[in-house]
């Protein structure tokens, strides 16, 4: 009888694109963002997304800190290309997983906390990963905003304190979408779900 690649005990019911092997359906349920690395378009994955269980939050990072509905609203361009740049960064730096965009994320907090108080931080990162992403992150936002002086549009928008007050926020909901898992990604599907690759174009080919 053919056996789990995994376990080697029960028989294989799925194809794991990640391993490029047949697996169990425990094997997948307890291994996926465990020990296995899958990728966020396996189907498997994404159809357990909807049993998952977040893990327990505990003290919301920053609590000091309001940011009202009323302030997400009003600057909800800002939140949105955030959340692009942040997702642009991610997929410039592969192998990144949610633990790796939390240290990111919080990073910046401290980075835009100090430039709002007119200070300049720099935070040191062990993490390799969340490094570069807080570098590509960065790169891409001052690309921005020279684009925004060059065509002479209002920069108001991108003023450090709502800088600050935007990477608070999304401190607080990259730990409430903390699947706990050691390998999780989480987050970074609802950031591809928000931003889905785009298809390539193709001419039309004429005779």
């Amino acid at each position: 009888m053919e056996k789990c690649s995994l376990c080697e005990t029960r028989r294989p019911r799925r194809n794991c694109p990640a391993l490029g092997k047949d697996i169990c359906t425990q094997c997948c349920g307890s291994k996926r963002e465990v020990t296995v690395d899958c990728p966020l378009d396996c189907a498997y994955l994404i159809e357990g997304r909807d049993h998952e269980e977040m893990a327990q939050v505990g003290e919301y990072p920053n609590r000091e800190v309001e940011v009202s509905g009323a302030f997400l609203e009003r600057n909800q361009p800002l939140y949105i290309f955030v959340l692009g740049t942040l997702h642009h960064a991610a997929k410039e730096n592969p192998g990144v997983n949610d633990s790796d965009m939390r240290e990111a994320i919080a990073a910046l907090v401290q980075r835009y906390r100090g430039k709002e108080s007119g200070l300049v931080v720099e935070t040191t990162i062990p993490n390799r990963i969340a490094a570069a992403v807080v570098d590509s992150f960065e790169q891409k936002m001052e690309e921005f905003r020279e684009k925004v002086k060059s065509e002479n549009v209002d920069p108001a928008v991108f003023i450090d304190e709502n800088m600050f007050k935007v990477m608070v926020f999304l401190d607080r909901f990259a730990a409430l979408k903390n699947n706990g898992r050691p390998k999780g990604r989480y987050f970074l599907s609802l950031l591809r779900f928000m931003f889905p690759p785009m298809e390539p174009k193709t001419d039309a080919v004429t005779a």
